[in-house]
């Protein structure tokens, strides 16, 4: 008797370290191919960097065709891009005045609720 449950724990056991194994073996198949998808991302990355760059530089290529073509000079670029600076911050500050302004709306909105709510309960 003793010797059959020795025999049944060993087979248990030498099926468990079989079992473990194949843990092992899947456990470093998805540690290799987790270490590929990163070195993947990181070209893709890298090739990213690299063709932002090359879109920046197009398109610098066009402005400066542009400006060419037009015959436009430095003083009028430099009147053109403050022009826009100023632009860009007046609709800033619109925008941020209207935010405010719905803030301000809701602010009273909730407080007008709040006092119907407590007059309904007296």
């Amino acid at each position: 008797m003793r010797w059959e449950a020795a025999g049944k724990i060993e087979l248990e056991i030498n099926a468990l370290l079989g079992h473990g194994r194949r843990k092992d073996v899947t456990k470093e198949r998805i540690e290799k191919e987790l270490s590929k998808v990163r070195e993947q991302i990181t070209e893709l990355q890298e090739k990213q960097k690299d063709l932002e760059s090359q879109l920046q530089m197009a398109e610098d290529a066009e402005k400066m065709k542009f400006i060419e073509k037009n015959k436009i000079s430095l003083d009028r670029l430099i009147l053109l891009n403050k022009v826009s600076e100023e632009e860009i911050l007046s609709l800033l500050q619109k925008k941020e005045q209207e935010e405010q302004s719905k803030q301000t709306q809701q602010t009273e909105r909730e407080a007008a609720s709040h006092e119907q709510k407590n007059e309904d309960k007296l």
